[in-house]
């Protein structure tokens, strides 16, 4: 896999480029998993909650300045999707 800078992700990323987003993906998949699992308290639909804040994230355009703004959007998506999840339970 080609190395890409962070400005050529978050600018792939901005545009909708599949290796961007796929950079994204491997890099904060797991924290954003984790997050989801510890805030449900281990439920199955930890992973789900997790892949829609990615859903989420690739429905935006052209918002994110940096790598940092994408792991705080990610981070926050999840805490919503968890806090959704648990009110509905």
């Amino acid at each position: 896999m080609k190395s890409l800078t962070p400005q050529q992700i978050v600018g792939g990323l901005n545009r909708h480029e599949s290796t961007a987003f796929d950079r994204v993906y491997k890099q904060y998949f797991p924290y954003v998993a984790a997050l989801a699992r510890r805030l449900t308290n281990n439920s199955i639909y930890a992973e789900d909650i997790a892949q829609d804040s990615f859903v989420r994230l690739h429905e935006q355009t052209g918002r994110f300045g940096n790598l940092e703004k994408i792991r705080h959007y990610l981070h926050n998506t999840t805490l919503n999707n968890c806090a959704d999840y648990i009110r509905h339970q």
